[in-house]
């Protein structure tokens, strides 16, 4: 049992390690905050044509409507998004990407495939495989235990 205690106690360690890695420094330029890019990776996921809702960014960011509202405050005078009016129900504000923000994507997408790619060659193809059997596997534990 004790070995089975010691290893634990080594992937607590582990983990708690990658906690110091900060992954928005591989890919955000320091142009943007990451709260900035993480808005504008929900807005790009959703409806391009319709844009999406304040509400649906809090959602999907899990942080409150005034919060994402803030943000969006910012980053329009910033020309990375913008609002508009819905059509169909004018009390709803929809978020469109700019031109600008579309190129940021583009950038922050072409740097998440550099290091991928990076981390690919550095493990080798069948450690990678493993790797990612291991973190599906972790995963599998981990959402049933948030059931």
């Amino acid at each position: 049992m004790a070995d089975q205690e010691d290893l634990s106690q080594e992937l607590m360690h582990t983990l708690w390690q990658l906690r110091k890695v900060k992954p928005h420094a591989f890919f955000y330029s320091g142009e943007m905050k990451p709260s900035e890019m993480r808005l504008l990776l929900a807005v790009h996921s959703g409806p391009q044509d319709t844009g999406i809702s304040v509400s649906e960014l809090g959602r999907r960011l899990h942080v409150t409507s005034s919060t994402v509202t803030q943000l969006i405050n910012e980053m329009e005078e910033s020309g990375l998004i913008v609002r508009k009016t819905d059509r169909r129900d004018r009390r709803m504000v929809r978020v469109f990407l700019t031109e600008k923000s579309n190129h940021a994507i583009r950038q922050v997408e072409e740097a998440a495939n550099r290091f991928f790619r990076g981390l690919v060659n550095h493990l080798g193809e069948e450690e990678t495989r493993r790797f990612i059997a291991y973190l599906k596997k972790a995963y599998h534990y981990l959402d049933t235990l948030s059931c």
